[in-house]
């Protein structure tokens, strides 16, 4: 069982041994208590309350039109049934969530109304796959390429971890199946990378590269698929902060360390994400509990049929880090002013800083293939968005 912060953690690693430690959260987004007064206020799952009554005069439209189709693959409907096995909430039939298709894209949708402030859905956090040991704090991945490390260790080369979490890790993207629309640069060839540009992006993924290659030749991995895990890692992951509870000297005054492991949440990872129009947020409840859970709550109003959204990293990422850490450049992104604004070293400070136009790059991206397609779109979307 694996349980979250303020709480023993616990990770199934080799053969049927278990590692357990205490830690305690460093809030980096909402918690909550189940018997708090938003909480006890729901119905529950899929019972009355969910949506609650219009209010007011007339009747409200609690539905926009369905653009999906319901994911009812075998792996999906797997997925489900091992979540709901383990007390999993707002899933599968009649709940508030489910999994469409729109298109290529896979996602959450509301298939109830929701209010906002309402915990949508919660999957157990024993459900949840750490990608470092959290005995040692997160000391054993110091990088993206040592979780992805971790992750082929814990989970796909440990025979009965992978057969234990197979539900989900049947979900994930294979190696053979990345495509140039959602991969990260560290996929791109040397030349790919130079033409992002941008200084930031061009040093990100330089780094992720270096980082991949010297935990491939230090531990003796094939760096394609390093390089795949570290993908897994970077993209499908929650970051959670830590502090010890030893405290250390800091000056004058006393300070608790904190650390960073990362987690990966079945389910809760579908939801896809939006810069400008989140309308959920990752909240934990309960993290002082021994059933501690991980939820979507929502943030908005959200209507029958309508994509459950959120902000992807730490809610305020511009389209250099999604690009680099998620594969994709968002269409639109209101931080990429502020860091635009912000500037530094590693950043353009105007458009006269560029080699081309946004004219220029918008003929170019029309003719684009593979990578150079979101290499013209960052470079687009960061020339837009100077003030």
């Amino acid at each position: 069982m694996m349980i979250f912060p303020k709480l023993l953690f616990v990770l199934a690693v080799s053969k049927t041994a278990f590692i357990t430690t205490k830690t305690t959260i460093v809030e980096a987004f909402p918690i909550s208590s189940s018997s708090s007064s938003s909480n006890k206020a729901k119905k529950g799952f899929g019972g009355k309350g969910v949506g609650g009554s219009s209010g007011g005069f007339g009747k409200r439209n609690d539905q926009v039109p369905t653009t999906h189709t319901v994911d009812e693959s075998p792996t999906t409907t797997n997925l489900i049934k091992f979540l709901l096995s383990q007390q999993s909430k707002g899933i599968g039939p009649n709940s508030n969530t489910e999994v469409g298709i729109e298109g290529i894209r896979r996602g959450l949708y509301a298939s109830k109304p929701i209010k906002k402030g309402e915990i949508i859905c919660q999957i157990p956090s024993d459900c949840c796959l750490a990608l470092s040991d959290p005995a040692l704090g997160g000391s054993d991945s110091p990088t993206l390429a040592h979780n992805g490390r971790n992750f082929i260790e814990f989970y796909i080369r440990n025979a009965q971890n992978n057969m234990m979490w197979s539900p989900y890790l049947d979900t994930l993207p294979t190696q053979d199946s990345l495509s140039s629309s959602s991969v990260t640069p560290d996929f791109y060839s040397q030349e790919e990378i130079q033409q992002l540009e941008f200084p930031r992006a061009i040093k990100y993924a330089q780094q992720r590269v270096q980082d991949i290659k010297d935990v491939s030749e230090k531990y003796g991995y094939d760096y394609d698929e390093l390089q795949y895990a570290t993908w897994i890692s970077s993209t499908r992951s929650f970051p959670i902060q830590l502090s010890s509870d030893e405290p250390v000297p800091e000056g004058d005054a006393v300070a608790k360390p904190s650390k960073t492991i990362r987690v990966l949440a079945p389910y809760i990872d579908l939801a896809n994400h939006s810069s400008n129009n989140a309308n959920v947020e990752l909240h934990l409840i309960d993290p002082e509990k021994d059933e501690a859970w991980f939820a979507l709550r929502a943030t908005r109003p959200i209507k029958q049929g309508k994509e459950l959204l959120r902000c992807f990293g730490n809610g305020v990422e511009s389209s250099v880090e999604l690009l680099c850490n998620h594969g994709f450049v968002p269409d639109e992104n209101k931080i990429d002013a502020f860091m635009l604004k912000k500037g530094g070293d590693d950043a353009i400070e105007s458009l006269t800083g560029w080699s081309t136009t946004l004219e220029e790059d918008e003929a170019l991206s029309a003719a684009a293939e593979g990578n150079m397609k979101n290499v013209f779109k960052l470079r687009m979307q960061l020339k837009r968005s100077y003030e």
